[in-house]
């Protein structure tokens, strides 16, 4: 990127993971962290490392990676009680998205078009909110998968109560799916697909739930099946439009040439 602004954001953001990794390493060891635990908090951290250094070349793919890894590294963090690993982590978030607001002003200023460019700053608000609905779901995915057994045991009793056979089983199945879902919808990778796949999940995940014989309104005790399927409405408008802007897709689109069926399988 040659804006100026983006560049020094994202050195900041490199330095403070860099700083954040060591500190979540020094932590973690010296308390004696289950392995596990351990593990995927720097896993996560590494990769949030990674990525922001690839943003520098290949912005929007690795921008997308880069806070799609940092919020599961704060949320892993914040499930750890590493306050100042959570407060690392905000900051980054926090210059991510100055840079995605930096980004799109210098976007909008190549444009002469006062239409093109109301159309281009609408496109990049269906950006912001797919990509909040995309991360919408880290937290839920976090805690079958990464966050250690103490965690999962809670979702696992949860399935049990609700008369899910082999619990465990499908809290794991649970949680892939919602991590690959979470990816593919805010990071906009095969985001046809992925859409109509997430929102079967969330329908399915509603009704084992008995969310729909609990009336409407999910403030209401126990939930009702007002916030999932207003979740899976937003999800399914994105099933219905060609890889669109600020999406990996259109950056692979544009970057590779890719074999005949692969590519008629990404613009579906």
């Amino acid at each position: 990127m040659s804006n100026k602004n983006i560049v020094l954001l994202n050195n900041f953001n490199i330095t403070i993971s860099v700083f954040a990794f060591f500190y979540q390493l020094y932590v973690l060891i010296t308390n004696n962290f289950d392995f596990q635990k351990i593990s995927f908090i720097l896993l996560f951290s590494a990769l949030t490392i990674s990525t922001l250094i690839g943003q520098k070349r290949y912005f929007v793919p690795f921008f997308l990676l880069s806070s799609f890894f940092a919020i599961i590294a704060l949320r892993l963090s914040y499930l750890s009680w590493l306050p100042m690993a959570v407060w690392l982590y905000f900051f980054i978030l926090i210059a991510q998205f100055l840079i995605f607001v930096l980004y799109c002003e210098q976007d909008l200023a190549l444009l002469n078009d006062k239409v093109g460019i109301k159309e281009k700053l609408m496109m990049f608000q269906l950006v912001f909110i797919r990509v909040y609905i995309g991360y919408d779901l880290i937290p839920h995915f976090c805690e079958k998968l990464f966050a250690g057994d103490a965690i999962r045991n809670i979702d696992v009793s949860a399935f049990a109560t609700l008369g899910v056979p082999n619990p465990m089983f499908f809290v794991y199945l649970a949680g892939i799916i919602e991590f690959l879902g979470s990816l593919a919808v805010s990071c906009g990778f095969l985001i046809r697909f992925s859409s109509f796949g997430l929102v079967l999940y969330l329908l399915i995940a509603t009704f084992l739930g008995h969310h729909f014989s609990l009336g409407f309104i999910w403030a209401g005790r126990g939930g009702g099946w007002e916030f999932p399927v207003l979740w899976s409405v937003i999800i399914l408008s994105f099933g219905f439009i060609k890889p669109m802007l600020f999406t990996i897709d259109e950056f692979i689109l544009k970057n590779f040439k890719l074999p005949k069926t692969l590519k008629c399988i990404m613009k579906y």
